[in-house]
């Protein structure tokens, strides 16, 4: 006798294999995906703002933020600088 296949299975077998998925992430990064997805914007964003003159605006949108007071105050958590004072220190003094 075949099963039917439905939607609903389907549905819920993606929801458990990304459960597994992120699971294993965790275990082998030590890390959440979330954790790190925001390590690498925030990296970018860091170097952006050291080398190039891009404005801060547009720097929020490349590295993928829709709203840039959200992305200066999450910079600020992170760096304990807002960019422009990262970008205003004339040694390179400050890093990573």
């Amino acid at each position: 006798m075949k099963k039917k296949i439905t939607t609903i299975i389907i549905a819920i077998v993606c929801i458990v294999v990304a459960a597994l998925v992120l699971t294993q992430f965790v275990f082998k990064t030590e890390t959440s995906h979330i954790k790190d997805v925001d390590s690498n914007t925030f990296e970018k964003a860091y170097n952006l703002l050291r080398n190039t003159d891009l404005p801060v605006t547009q720097i929020s949108f490349d590295v993928g933020f829709s709203n840039v007071s959200y992305f200066i105050r999450s910079f600020k958590e992170k760096y304990k600088v807002t960019p422009k004072e990262l970008r205003l220190r004339a040694d390179d003094s400050f890093n990573v």
